[in-house]
This record gives C-alpha cells, sequence and structure tokens, in this order.
C-alpha cells in the first residue's frame, strides 16, 4: 500500500487564506488555533492521521501568520510545536519525507529543543538513514541523557546499523564481480541492493568463502603471466618483460603474496607525508586559510560557535589555521586523518604541539565510515577518542584528499558519511562546492639542455597518472603542455546541499564534445 502523501496548501492558496486572516482580530486568532490544536491531538490520539493532519496543517498556517505580521515572543514557539504536531501526523501517513521536511524546520528554529531532534530522527529512521537519525538521537540525548525514548530509539538506530554493516559484509563477501577490480575504489559507496544484484549483469563468478575468491584471484594472475602479453602492462612491444618462467622462485613460496602487499602497504604509507609536502608549493594552502578566518569572522558576527570536523590532515596547515581560531566559534576541532597513515596521524600531533594547540584538536585514529557520533562515549586517560560526542556544525575537507579527478581519494564517500552521521542538518562546509572541468592536453617532454628527449614519450604513459601543472609550471613554459581546447566543466559536486545524496552521487557520465585548436597528439 503507497503511502497518503499529505498535500499543503500551495501558494495561491497560501496568499488568500492570509488576506482572509488579516480581517481577524489576533486574540480570536490564537482562539481558534488552540481549539483546532485540542482537535488534531483527539483525532492523532485515535490514530486518524489524515484528520489531525488537517487540523494541524491549519494550526501550522495560522502560526506562521501571526508569526510573519506581528511577532511575539512566543510566535516562533507556537510555529515550532505546530510543525512537530504535523511532521508526527505525516509520519503516521508514511509520508516520511514530508515529516523530514517539517521536522528539519523544527530543528533550524531551535537547535536545543530535544522534541524537534526527536521528530528529526524519527522521520530518517523512517527512510532507513540509520546512522543520520543515531546522530539525531544522540543530539536530542545530549540535551537530556536521561530521555528513555530517545536512548531507546538511538539503540534502535545503532542495531540497525550493524545489521546493515553485516549484511554489507556478507553480500561482498559472497557476490564479487571480478570484471571490476580496476574500478574498485569508485564502485565503494554503491548502495547495497544495488551490489546485490551487479553479478547478474556480468559473467563473473560467485563464491561462497573468502578462500575462493583468493584462489580465483590468483588463477587470474596466473593466467595473464601465462600468457605474456605485455600490451596488457605497457603499450609499447619493445619494453622489457620479464617472463614467468625467468621470476625468482621465492615469489612462488608461501606467504609471498601477503608479504609482497604489507610491503606496497608500508611504502605507501610512508609516501603519505610526501605528498602532503607537496602541497605547500600550492596556492590552495593560504585560500584555505584565509577561508577559514572568512567563516570564523562570519559566526562571530552572528554570534555562532559549535564544533568543527577536519576531514583529512594533509600538510597540516588548514588543520593548524583552524586551530587557532576563537574558542567561541571553534569550540573543539576534531580531526580525521583519512588516508589511514600513521605518519599523518602523527605528524599532525607534533605540530599541533609545536605550536601549543594540543588541547584544541582531537585526532580520531579511526577510518572515516566507522566514526559515529556518540554523546556516552567515555574517552580513559592516555586513550583517544573513537567518535564525536555531537554534531559538528562546521565540516572542513582537507586539500589532501583532492585528487585530479576528485575521486580517486574517496572524498566523495568521506564528505557523504560526515554530512549523514557527524554533523548537524544543514553545516557549513568548506569547501561549499567542488568543480571537475575537463580538456584535451598535448603533453610531450620538452627540450632539455638542447637535448631532443622526445623519444621517452612513446614509455611514457601507462596505468597511472601525471601530475601536471597546467596553468605556470616549468614544462609549459618549454612547450611540454599544450591546451588543445578550452576546459569543460563536466561536475559539480555541492558539498553543503541539503541532499547530499543528490549533490554527491555514487555514479554520473558526461558526454564531451571538443574541438581541438592545433594538430598534436592527445
Amino acid at each position: 500500500m503507497a503511502p497518503a502523501v499529505a498535500q499543503e496548501i500551495s501558494q495561491g492558496e497560501l496568499d488568500a487564506t492570509w488576506k482572509q486572516l488579516a480581517a481577524v482580530p489576533r486574540a480570536q486568532l490564537e482562539q481558534a488555533m488552540a481549539r483546532l490544536q485540542e482537535l488534531g491531538a483527539a483525532a492523532f490520539k485515535q490514530k486518524d492521521y489524515k484528520k489531525a493532519y488537517e487540523h494541524y496543517n491549519q494550526v501550522v498556517t495560522g502560526a506562521e501568520y501571526l508569526q510573519q505580521t506581528g511577532p511575539e515572543p512566543d510566535d516562533t514557539k507556537a510555529v515550532m510545536h505546530a510543525l512537530s504536531n504535523r511532521s508526527a501526523c505525516k509520519l503516521g501517513l508514511g509520508d516520511a519525507a514530508g515529516a523530514f521536511k517539517d521536522a528539519s524546520a523544527c530543528v533550524r528554529y531551535d537547535p536545543k529543543w530535544q522534541k524537534g531532534w526527536y521528530r528529526f530522527g524519527r522521520a530518517l529512521y523512517e527512510q532507513k538513514r540509520f546512522a543520520e537519525a543515531e546522530a539525531a538521537f544522540a543530539e536530542g540525548v545530549q540535551i537530556d541523557v536521561e530521555n528513555g525514548e530517545m536512548l531507546r530509539w538511538r539503540a534502535k538506530c545503532r542495531k540497525q546499523m550493524e545489521a546493515q554493516r553485516v549484511e554489507s559484509m556478507r553480500r561482498r563477501r559472497h557476490v564479487t564481480d571480478y570484471s571490476k577490480f580496476a574500478a574498485a575504489e569508485a564502485e565503494a559507496d554503491v548502495p547495497d541492493e544495488e551490489a546485490q544484484n551487479s553479478h547478474r549483469r556480468t559473467d563473473a563468478p560467485v563464491v561462497d568463502t573468502v578462500e575462493e575468491m583468493h584462489d580465483l584471484m590468483n588463477k587470474k594472475q596466473q593466467a595473464q603471466l601465462d600468457q605474456q602479453a605485455p600490451t596488457d602492462i605497457y603499450f609499447r612491444h619493445d619494453m622489457i618483460f620479464l617472463p614467468q618462467a625467468e621470476s625468482p622462485p621465492e615469489l612462488h613460496e608461501e606467504g609471498a603474496f601477503a608479504a609482497m602487499a604489507a610491503y606496497l602497504e608500508q611504502s605507501t604509507s610512508l609516501g603519505t607525508p610526501l605528498r602532503a609536502v607537496a602541497q605547500l608549493h600550492q596556492p590552495i594552502v593560504g585560500v584555505y586559510c584565509r577561508c577559514l578566518r572568512h567563516v570564523a569572522a562570519q559566526m562571530t558576527k552572528l554570534g555562532v560557535g559549535g564544533r568543527w570536523l577536519q576531514l583529512g590532515a594533509g600538510c597540516g596547515v588548514p588543520l593548524l589555521a583552524s586551530a587557532q581560531l576563537d574558542a567561541t566559534v571553534a569550540e573543539k576541532i576534531y580531526a580525521l586523518p583519512a588516508h589511514g597513515s600513521p605518519f599523518l596521524d602523527t605528524t599532525a600531533a607534533n605540530l599541533l604541539e609545536r605550536h601549543g594547540l594540543r588541547d584544541r584538536v582531537e585526532i580520531l585514529r579511526k577510518p572515516v565510515e566507522q566514526v559515529l557520533v556518540d554523546a556516552a562515549a567515555v574517552v580513559g586517560p592516555g586513550q583517544g577518542a573513537e567518535h564525536l560526542p555531537g554534531p559538528a556544525l562546521v565540516l572542513v575537507v582537507d586539500p589532501d584528499l583532492f585528487d585530479e579527478g576528485l575521486l580517486g581519494l574517496r572524498v566523495l564517500p568521506y564528505v557523504r558519511h560526515a554530512r549523514r552521521a557527524l554533523c548537524i542538518p544543514t553545516p557549513l562546509v568548506v569547501p561549499a562546492v567542488a568543480r571537475v572541468f575537463c580538456a584535451p592536453v598535448a603533453v610531450v617532454t620538452p627540450l632539455a639542455c638542447g637535448f631532443d628527449l622526445s623519444e621517452m614519450d612513446g614509455y611514457r604513459w601507462g596505468p597511472w597518472y601525471e601530475e601536471i601543472d597546467a596553468a605556470g609550471s616549468i614544462q609549459r613554459a618549454r612547450g611540454g603542455v599544450t591546451l588543445l581546447a578550452p576546459p569543460q566543466e563536466i561536475f559539480v559536486f555541492d558539498f553543503g546541499a541539503d541532499d547530499v545524496d543528490a549533490a554527491l552521487p555514487v555514479r554520473a557520465r558526461v558526454a564531451l564534445d571538443f574541438v581541438a585548436n592545433e594538430t598534436a597528439t592527445l
């Protein structure tokens, strides 16, 4: 049975209603609203949600009229209570989206009103957005730690989140699409129901155990090596290729692949600080610092303050800039290094210590998607926090998480999780928007010391990418980089959008149509 979506008053109807209300004395209107409130409560008690909605809808209209035309101190509270009641009716009618809209307005009117967070959490729960619902109930618990209803619903959310996690692990264990290993990063945030059905669209094998999965992967790798097809790896047939028969026997020993994986993981972790240091040569670091100070100045003018959440540590400069802000604006800063490299955790802590800011920042040494809001979490002596005690007001996405495609370093899944589970419904996000541009570029090896090194171009490109500063690099100055057509904007990601799922899609495709302005090798 489809939910009965409540139809609200149209703008034309609202204008006509307000003209009629203008002729009614305030005292008489308040008396009528009180009577409608009683009728709505009686209908709601009888579970006649449709009739209750009709009464409460009229109360909302009257309360909003009084708030806009002749505001008194309690008018905003009246609107908020009316919206809360209407949200409950919509939930009873099965209109979770409508209930969410009214509850969101309640939270915006007064973030310290516990019932607003309760309505907000219930609407999210019915939409199966359990992580966000848990964060809403956690905020309510923080207002009143003894509220049994809030505690009960928060526990229900956590139970559902754990069930989702277990089910997701089960599906990923038993359903593996081996044709998509190259796109594993992009597929990391695909909804479970889509992942469940993805194998039916391919010829991918379905396995029962992790051991079978590893066996199939090893067989696939072995087959590729036995075929001795260097074109699978390189683009030039004359590049040196080591046949399988000449590979060292040590690689065939038990545990060799595990040792190689451990070595690659460690070397990647060691290389992370080098990437972070390279950021210091980019102008974006200074732009970040100025932007953070501007946000803080605007918050000071408005008299607003709260928790800050920093996604990524990077070179440490944006984190230090946030930690230097006045405590009335940034009460406490929670940093998630994001990449999982212990070197970034340690470096960030040492930098903060050096500048006397260590007590301003709590570093959460945990994978981003495993961090939640938990007001009851207790941090023991010498232990680091694992969760946020409450939702963050400001979300800062470190420039270290942005790569050339805006996807490879998982910035989109991280921001989605932070918005859903770690922030208030409408946080301030820095940066607010990210744009991706694409342009055809001809890149050649330039002259060096008078020597022509263009022969290297045939060996240059492979299954990796090359970072190029197309605006001011030495390569471009020497003719090594040529822009063949003006850049085109292909994606816009609004990190601060109300509907974060629509603003940060898992997949998107854009058709590109370029006209080259000169002849060159792309």
